[in-house]
C-alpha cells in the first residue's frame, strides 16, 4: 500500500521525525538588549513567552526548552502536563539565570539570541527565536529600551567622589566659613546653590578635556565612563561629565536631574527638596516651569573642560538655553 504523503506523523512515532512546526505557536517578549546594568536592577532577560495550541487535539506531556547563544544566562525547561486545543498559555517572567561574570567583563556589545523550543514527547513541536543585544558592561542603552536605566550609572559611593567631595568642602569652608554639603538640610537654596557651585569648580579645576559623543547617543545610547576613568584619562564625554556631576550632587544629598536633546546630555539638580513624580519626564514645559520658579537649576557641564574658567552662572545660561531646543528635547 502505498503510503499517503499528505498524512500527519503520530505523536508516537519515532522522536527524530519532527512535528508539524505550526502544531505550537511560540512567542518570545523580551527588550531589545540587556547588560549588567540591567541585570544588577532586576530586569529579566526574557520578560515572557506565549505558547498556543494551533492544532485541533489536546497535546500531553509538551516540554519547553529556552537557550541563549551565546551563553550570556543559563536556559531553563519547564513542563506541560496537557496543552488543550486552541489553549494559551504564558510564562512571565522565564527565569533565566545570567552568567555575572560573563556580563560584567563584556568590553564591547554582542549580538545574541534567545530560542525557545517546544517538544511533545520528544518531538519538535514549536521554534522561535529573538535577536537581543547583550551590552558592554558600561554600556547605557540609550532610549531603545528602559532609558530609566542610566541611574545605575550614578555611582555616588565612588572613591574620585568622596575625594572631589572633599575638596569642595573645603573650598566651601573657606569661601564660607560653617557651610557644609549638608543637601537639603538647611532648607536654604542659596545654600544648596553654594554647594553646587563648590562641586562645580572642583570638578573645573580638574582640568578634563572634552570628547565628543558617538553620532546619535540619546537613542543608541553609548559607553559611560566611570568617575575613576573620568579623572586617570582626564577625558569626557557630555554624557560622562553630566553622571560624573548626579553622582557627586547625589553623594552631597542632592537631587539630580539628567537632561537630553539631541547629541547632547547636560544636568540640573533641585535647589528644593523634591523631584519629578516618575523616573523619566518628556514634558519639557514642566522643566521650564520649574527652573523659572527657581526650584530647579540646570547648567552645562562641558564649560568645566574649557582652558579658561567659565562661571557657574555662565553655565546655568548655557544650560537654559538648551531648554529652547522644543524639537530636539
Amino acid at each position: 500500500m502505498t503510503p499517503d504523503p499528505l498524512a500527519q506523523p503520530s505523536l508516537n512515532e519515532a522522536a527524530d521525525e519532527p512535528l508539524q512546526s505550526s502544531l505550537l505557536a511560540l512567542t518570545i517578549a523580551a527588550d531589545p538588549t540587556t547588560g549588567y546594568a540591567a541585570i544588577q536592577n532586576n530586569i529579566p532577560v526574557l520578560r515572557s513567552i506565549t505558547i498556543v495550541n494551533a492544532g485541533a487535539s489536546a497535546l500531553l506531556d509538551v516540554e519547553l526548552t529556552v537557550d541563549c547563544t551565546p551563553a550570556f544566562a543559563s536556559g531553563e525547561r519547564i513542563r506541560f502536563e496537557r496543552i488543550e486545543a486552541g489553549e494559551t498559555r504564558t510564562v512571565s517572567p522565564v527565569d533565566l539565570k545570567p552568567d555575572h561574570h560573563y556580563l560584567a567583563s563584556l568590553d564591547e556589545a554582542e549580538q545574541a539570541s534567545l530560542q525557545a523550543t517546544a517538544r511533545v514527547k520528544g518531538q519538535v513541536a514549536g521554534h522561535a527565536t529573538r535577536p537581543i543585544d547583550v551590552l558592554a558592561y558600561d554600556q547605557w542603552p540609550g532610549m531603545r529600551a528602559l532609558p530609566e536605566l542610566l541611574a545605575a550609572f550614578c555611582m555616588p559611593n565612588s572613591p574620585v567622589v568622596d575625594r572631589l567631595l572633599a575638596k569642595a568642602s573645603s573650598l566651601l569652608r573657606d569661601a564660607t566659613p560653617g557651610l557644609a554639603l549638608s543637601g537639603y538640610q538647611t532648607r536654604n537654596r542659596e545654600h544648596v546653590w553654594k554647594q553646587v557651585s563648590g562641586i562645580y569648580s572642583t570638578i573645573a579645576g580638574e582640568e578634563l578635556h572634552y570628547a565628543n559623543p558617538p553620532a546619535s547617543f540619546g537613542s543608541n545610547g553609548q559607553k559611560i565612563r566611570t568617575p575613576e576613568r573620568i579623572l586617570d584619562g582626564r577625558i569626557a564625554t557630555c554624557l560622562d561629565l553630566a553622571m560624573l556631576f548626579a553622582s557627586c550632587l547625589e553623594q552631597s544629598g542632592l537631587h539630580p536631574v539628567v537632561l537630553f536633546r539631541e547629541g547632547h546630555a547636560w544636568v540640573g539638580v533641585w535647589l528644593v527638596e523634591q523631584s519629578f513624580p516618575t523616573g523619566c519626564i518628556d514634558d519639557l514645559q514642566a522643566v521650564r516651569k520649574r527652573v523659572a520658579s527657581g526650584e530647579l537649576m540646570v547648567f552645562e557641564t562641558t564649560m568645566v573642560t574649557q582652558s579658561q574658567h567659565v562661571s557657574l552662572r555662565s553655565a546655568c545660561a548655557s544650560g537654559d538655553a538648551h531648554l529652547g531646543d522644543e524639537a530636539g528635547f
